[in-house]
């Protein structure tokens, strides 16, 4: 699993494209968990900005697993969100995203592969608390960390 601090900021630059690896199992624990950070444009591609020309991942592999909630999701960023490579088996990816806000955080014209979780209770279980157990085990790296949800009370 990459850990990914509960704060994050990412200044993209053409071309972005986050890419998941993919796993040996549907059940195992591993993925990008990106919460609560605010996908930008970097200042000097701000004549991009509205264009949307960025990808907030692309399937690479079975299992793939990547979760965008709590975030800023500027104009930047493609309506259809996300892509897959030519031999990736949609049925087997989860590409999911969680109570984002920002002009583009319409997820009407989403991949149809890609899901939108409904509320806190299908949310929680990719806190970091809940996902990778990280109460047991972040705290004593000094990664500053909040294990449950960022913006909900």
């Amino acid at each position: 699993m990459d850990l990914w601090p509960s704060v994050c900021s990412w200044g993209i630059k053409i071309p972005f494209m986050q890419e998941e690896g993919s796993k040996s199992f549907l059940q195992e624990k591993s993925g990008f968990l990106l919460q609560n950070c605010s996908f930008t444009i970097s200042p000097e591609f701000t004549e991009q900005q509205g264009k949307g020309i960025a990808l907030l991942g692309r399937a690479w592999g079975k299992y793939s697993t990547v979760i965008v909630m709590e975030s800023w999701l500027d104009s930047i960023i493609d309506p259809r969100g996300w892509d897959k490579w030519d031999k990736s088996a949609i049925d087997l990816l989860s590409y999911l995203e969680f109570s984002n806000r920002g002009p583009a955080s319409n997820t009407s014209a989403r991949v149809s592969w890609a899901k939108v979780l409904p509320d806190a209770a299908a949310a929680k279980q990719y806190t970091l608390t809940i996902y990778i157990d990280g109460d047991k085990w972040i705290p004593g790296t000094g990664i500053p960390y909040y294990g449950g949800f960022a913006t909900l009370v």
